[in-house]
């Protein structure tokens, strides 16, 4: 871990609470690096007192001095006080009755400057700034969060919150304590960075006023699973003082990740030409039976994938049965496909789980997500708007086939049908997927001569996934040849 400290040259024109040295004050500090005001309540812009802000390191302390004069510049005699806030008064500093008083530390100061019989009396309030940052470093390292600890010189934030940068407004009977600093204290104006920048680390979460340690943590969308960072990387933090001083920069050693996030998606098959054609699940997965799915993970630092398939055997009391698991390294089951012969009709849930092995870290999720959605393989279905009663061979409609097979027919386990002539002779037979049925053509089985017009008897017997049998009845009619 190293610590830098930058400098720059700046050019400060000093608004807001900084403003010019009263004119009236007969009270300076020479050497002092930012002058202020106090900002007394109820109290006129005359009767407020100067903040004097020195800038101290610590291979090269400096100690302020504070010089009085006469409004006159009379020769004087000149009484030192210190405020003591315990007992809320300045205090006799013993034998300072010199004009200046040298290598004065933080706190309140009053001198009274007397010429004759007449008393000047002068109030200021003296900032040291020698705050240091002693180092960045890693607190804890879970599967959760990633914790760094900023320590200080001094090495108490609250002390340099509260205490450093305080004055005390003596015109209340209680001494109210006030502030120069703003509402995020002395640390918190702040840039903080990885390296790699993969780690997103943005606003830190959080980053307290009085507290020295910082959480990173990030949230996994798909399962609000909280988790530490993905990525091996070193952190820099880099406090902007707030009078100017320069940058305090601390860097971490690099850190190893050892959370891991879990992620991945469906898709489906929709082969077009028998041509693979993988498309993806979206929120609600689902297609028909014999279902073809593949599991595509893109879990981050992880050693290896688990994955489940489970079927829906209850929706009310829900309960699952595990029909299908896969386990290995990482590169090996990034890609999965279940066997598509246990996607028969009903509701499914994926379960997918990514483990870091060095760390014991995991994080789950099943998709899809919510409680009453599933991947859904659908139920058969042969419609009787998918069966025409005419064919023309040597017309507009020279095949007798299905019509929108893809809309009107789904998940077939099994499908035959047999077409008769009217004196109850067999002239043609299919047996095969009814999505891929050429149809027809008016041609009579084995002799391939053309079929006579008139009227032909069909038969089709079909069998879904989910056991539901198609024939006789609506699956039986007429249908007509015109020539």
């Amino acid at each position: 871990m190293r610590i830098i400290r930058r400098f720059y040259i700046l050019i400060i024109v000093l608004v807001a609470t900084v403003v010019h040295h009263n004119a009236m004050a007969q009270l300076f500090a020479p050497n002092r690096d930012r002058v202020t005001i106090t900002q007394y309540q109820f109290v006129s812009q005359e009767e407020q007192d100067s903040i004097f802000i020195f800038f101290s390191w610590e291979e090269s302390p400096v100690l302020g001095n504070l010089r009085a004069q006469f409004s006159d510049s009379s020769s004087a005699i000149y009484t030192w006080r210190k405020y003591n806030s315990a007992q809320r008064q300045f205090n006799l500093l013993p034998g300072e009755v010199d004009s200046v008083l040298l290598d004065i530390d933080r706190g309140g100061y009053r001198v009274e400057v007397t010429v004759g019989d007449s008393t000047e009396v002068y109030t200021a309030w003296i900032m040291i700034d020698d705050v240091e940052i002693d180092r960045l470093v890693m607190w804890n390292n879970n599967c959760e969060r990633l914790t760094l600890a900023l320590f200080s010189k001094p090495d108490n934030f609250y002390e340099v919150n509260s205490n450093y940068f305080t004055y005390f407004n003596y015109y209340t009977t209680s001494h109210t304590p006030l502030s120069i600093l703003g509402p995020r204290g002395y640390f918190g104006d702040y840039t903080f960075k990885s390296n790699p920048d993969e780690v997103p680390v943005g606003e830190l979460l959080p980053f307290l006023q009085n507290s020295h340690l910082i959480d990173l943590e990030f949230e996994n969308p798909l399962n609000q699973a909280i988790h530490g960072p993905l990525y091996d990387a070193s952190y820099e933090i880099t406090i902007h003082t707030p009078f100017g001083r320069g940058d305090l920069v601390a860097v971490t050693e690099t850190i190893a990740a050892i959370a891991t996030r879990v992620d991945f998606e469906i898709f489906i098959n929709e082969t077009t030409d028998g041509i693979p054609s993988w498309e993806p699940g979206g929120d609600n997965p689902s297609g028909e039976a014999l279902l073809e799915i593949k599991l595509e993970s893109s879990s981050e630092n992880a050693d290896s994938l688990y994955w489940k398939l489970n079927k829906i055997t209850k929706l009310y009391p829900y309960t699952t049965n595990v029909i299908w698991s896969d386990s290995s390294y990482f590169e090996n089951s990034r890609e999965v496909y279940p066997p598509k012969e246990l996607m028969v009709p009903g509701y499914y849930k994926v379960e997918h789980a990514a483990k870091k092995i060095s760390s014991g870290c995991i994080d789950r999720v099943i998709l899809p997500f919510e409680d009453n959605v599933y991947l859904v393989v659908d139920s058969s279905f042969f419609k009787d708007a998918a069966i025409p009663n005419v064919f023309t061979p040597n017309g507009s409609n020279p095949v007798f086939k299905f019509v929108l097979p893809e809309d009107n027919i789904l998940s077939i386990k099994t499908f035959k049908i047999v077409i008769f002539s009217r004196w109850g002779n067999q002239v043609y037979s299919y047996t095969g997927d009814p999505k891929t049925w050429e149809g027809w053509n008016g041609k009579i089985d084995g002799t391939m001569g053309d079929a006579a017009p008139g009227v032909y008897y069909f038969i089709i017997d079909a069998e879904g996934w989910d056991g539901v049998r198609y024939r006789k009845g609506r699956y039986k009619g007429f249908l007509h040849l015109f020539r």
